[in-house]
């Protein structure tokens, strides 16, 4: 009888050792369960972001297909300019064709005409010329000032538009997201989508 107790003794300590292992590995689980509650908790947050990207992709695709649908329509009209001119081109090859063949007399008067007219389209080309490098002055000079203002402000890690400095060369606009040279368009934007914000 007191070797069966001692038994039951012995019986009793190894079921109380193995309580407290399964007690400490139902805390383990415990605290992995909870773990993997703020795991799936943390996954529903991103999957939120995530269609929050997705929203906001799809929106800036709809917006990049009616520029694109803007640029196709542009592009047709520029075609129909184009076949108009060269209807206009072929209608004034044949008029010069039959001025060619009349009178002597018929064609130094159309000569006259011509060079009248050539003089009137090269007084027009250099006006457009220095339009052109006004326009190509102002840019630079609005170029230069954005610098100046993207220069004055504070850099960050987040900043997407930002002025690279290069040895020996003039400061540049730069995207850094892309790493690339940014365009003015692409920096006037930038500028102005933080304005409005």
């Amino acid at each position: 009888m007191k070797s069966d107790l001692e038994i039951l003794n012995k019986e009793r300590t190894t079921v109380q050792g193995d309580i407290c292992l399964l007690n400490e590995k139902k805390t383990i689980l415990e605290s992995e369960i909870q773990s993997l509650n703020q795991d799936m908790t943390k996954l529903g947050s991103d999957t939120e972001l995530h269609n929050k990207e997705k929203t906001e992709l799809q929106n800036e695709k709809n917006k990049m297909h009616s520029v694109i649908e803007f640029l196709n329509k542009e592009k047709d009209e520029l075609q129909s300019d184009i076949e108009f001119l060269n209807e206009e081109k072929y209608e004034f090859v044949r008029s010069v064709t039959l001025d060619v063949n009349e009178s002597f007399y018929e064609r130094e008067r159309t000569l006259a005409e011509n060079e009248k007219m050539f003089i009137e389209l090269k007084e027009m080309n250099k006006t457009l010329v220095a339009k052109a490098r006004s326009y190509t002055a102002e840019l630079q000079e609005a170029r230069h000032e954005l610098i100046k203002v993207i220069e004055s402000e504070k850099v960050t890690r987040n900043t997407l538009i930002g002025v690279k400095k290069r040895k020996r060369e003039d400061p540049e606009l730069w995207n850094f997201r892309d790493n690339k040279r940014a365009t003015l368009r692409e920096a006037i934007n930038f500028q102005l989508n933080r304005t409005n914000m």
